[in-house]
């Protein structure tokens, strides 16, 4: 079979000659799959980029008034950290 969707404005397609994956929501992409990566809000998948993060402690407590920069650094790291952990990103902590 080389391209099936399912329903018309709401569902999904599938492309089984590309091995690609789309859902859609009233005719607007939302997210496509396919052997490179993912992508999201109708943008052609890519793969994850590869982070490192070094010196890492972990915050999750931000005060856009009073944040230094070591916060600032603390927290983004965090973030990148929590983003590895769930498969978004690839990387690792040193």
């Amino acid at each position: 079979m080389a391209h099936r969707t399912i329903g018309r404005r709401r569902g999904f397609s599938y492309d089984d000659d590309n091995a690609e994956l789309a859902i859609f929501v009233d005719g607007t992409e939302y997210f496509a799959a396919n052997a490179t990566g993912i992508g999201f809000f109708a943008q052609a998948p890519v793969a994850r980029t590869t982070y490192t993060i070094t010196n890492y402690t972990a915050d999750r407590d931000y005060d856009a008034n009073a944040a230094a920069n070591t916060v600032n650094s603390d927290v983004l790291a965090t973030l990148i950290y929590d983003l590895i952990n769930m498969g978004i990103l690839t990387g690792t902590v040193a």
